[in-house]
């Protein structure tokens, strides 16, 4: 008897452990501010005519100034029996920066116009995150805070600029950099909030390398920074 009522109490401590464990399944929509900061980054800065006709280019497009960028993720997640949250998430997002336009050089032999636009500058990664945390129970909700590693594979990036000068609009639309190598390694920390199924979440990231690393020179101090804020919906 005294065997089979440990069996018993054996078998419930296994089956109370296991209900207490879940795998989760869920899709982010993501949205929020990027920006880049360092000694390289700027709020303002110029376009440079083309010689040739074609389209000029913005002489520092790497803004300090927030700017909406959006993306999407899925994520796999495991919650244990001790609220220990690991999990990893991938996906894709267009950072987008912006500079403030003040001045246009129409080419060779001219001299600076004032001007007044914007130029943005989009890059599109595939992300990919590890993470960690504790899930902590405020009555019917569950939040999760996590951090961890972020890779960011560079896909390309995209210079569009627009502003005028004396009356005369100038543009700027031109691939910037498409070095697919060059990968970016970021620290993230996220809190995501759910109730039954549903889920808002907010994170930061925050470069960990030197965009710049290897350019000679100028000023080379160059990282990212994104604030993100976003849906999630639990699939199980």
């Amino acid at each position: 008897m005294k065997q089979l009522l440990l069996l018993a109490l054996s078998l419930g401590l296994s089956a109370a452990t296991a209900q207490a464990q879940s795998t989760e399944f869920t899709l982010h929509a993501t949205s929020g501010y990027f920006s880049y900061r360092g000694a390289s980054a700027t709020g303002t800065s110029f376009i440079n005519g083309s010689d040739t006709g074609g389209s000029g280019y913005t002489n520092n497009p790497y803004g300090n100034r927030f700017t909406l960028s959006y993306g999407g993720a899925g994520q796999v997640q495991r919650v244990t029996a001790y609220h220990l949250v690991l999990g990893a998430q991938a996906g894709y997002e267009w950072l987008r920066s912006r500079v403030a336009i003040d001045s246009f050089y129409p080419g060779r032999g001219s001299q600076l116009m004032p001007a007044m636009g914007n130029t943005l500058l989009t890059s599109r990664f595939i992300n990919t995150h590890l993470f960690v945390g504790r899930r902590f129970e405020l009555g019917p909700m569950n939040l999760d805070a996590t951090v961890g590693p972020e890779l960011a594979l560079l896909r390309g990036v995209n210079e569009k600029g627009d502003a005028t000068s004396n009356g005369t609009t100038i543009r700027t639309d031109r691939t910037r950099y498409t070095d697919t190598t060059d990968d970016l390694l970021r620290a993230r920390a996220n809190l995501t909030a759910y109730y039954q199924r549903l889920g808002l979440s907010v994170g930061y990231s925050h470069g960990l390398l030197d965009q710049k690393r290897g350019y000679v020179g100028g000023t080379n101090d160059l990282s990212s920074q994104m604030l993100r804020v976003g849906l999630a919906y639990r699939i199980n």
